[in-house]
């Protein structure tokens, strides 16, 4: 046989080799991708295999950012929607303050929900959401709407 005979042949058995471990591991498991495994399956390939390596871990993907950022605008667009209401005089004020104010209160849950179930963009998508919501409306309801004064706007005095 000539070298390359030989060479395609070893190409052929390392890849129907490759194409078996590839139905053996239908999904990733650590196993795997352990360092004595992947040396036995360098072994079993050919002595002059290449190394292999473990694959590496994608970071999310840009649908999920787009999705979190398209809810994110309709959340948003929520609380314009409360705000018009509120200036056209529908709602009552105090009323549309005090909607608005549990609107933000939601997003916060929904923020630690999500943290609570590891799932920190979520999370802190969420909790944007709810600053971007809440601290308009503390800034409104005291400057333009004269609900609060700029002490009860300001929290609670520190204790000395």
């Amino acid at each position: 046989m000539s070298d390359v005979d030989v060479r395609l042949s070893e190409l052929e058995r390392r890849v129907a080799r490759l194409e078996q471990l590839r139905t053996e591991d239908s999904g990733l498991r650590t196993e795997s991708h352990h360092p004595e495994t992947v040396a036995a399956r360098e072994t079993e390939l050919s002595p002059h295999s290449p190394v292999l390596t473990p694959p590496v871990v994608p970071s999310p993907p840009l649908e999920s950012n787009l999705l979190l950022a398209g809810r994110s605008l309709i959340a948003l667009g929520g609380a314009y929607l409360l705000r018009a209401l509120a200036e056209s005089k529908v709602l009552p004020i105090a009323t549309a303050v005090a909607i608005g104010f549990a609107y933000a209160a939601v997003w916060l849950w929904r923020s630690s929900d999500h943290a609570r179930h590891s799932r920190r963009a979520h999370a802190a998508f969420c909790a944007a959401i709810a600053a971007v919501i809440a601290y308009p409306i503390i800034w409104e309801s005291t400057t333009r709407f004269a609900l609060f004064n700029s002490a009860a706007a300001a929290g609670p005095p520190s204790p000395e």
